[in-house]
């Protein structure tokens, strides 16, 4: 699993508790990394953390 490091903090706990967890260097590094991609911000943040994410995605959900 792959975490973006925008909650740094939380991010570097959950990568020490769980094996198999990395703190990536950006959302872009996330979204290389990965098959699937889940992405969960508050509203007013979505902008910012989608902003000038590319990748292989053929659909995006939102809710």
């Amino acid at each position: 699993m792959f975490l973006s490091p925008r909650g740094a903090r939380t991010a570097a706990e959950l990568s020490v508790r769980y094996e198999g967890v990395q703190v990536c260097a950006d959302n872009q590094e996330v979204v290389d990394r990965s098959e699937v991609v889940i992405i969960a911000v508050r509203r007013q943040d979505r902008h910012e953390a989608l902003a000038g994410l590319r990748g292989r995605a053929t659909s995006w959900w939102s809710t």
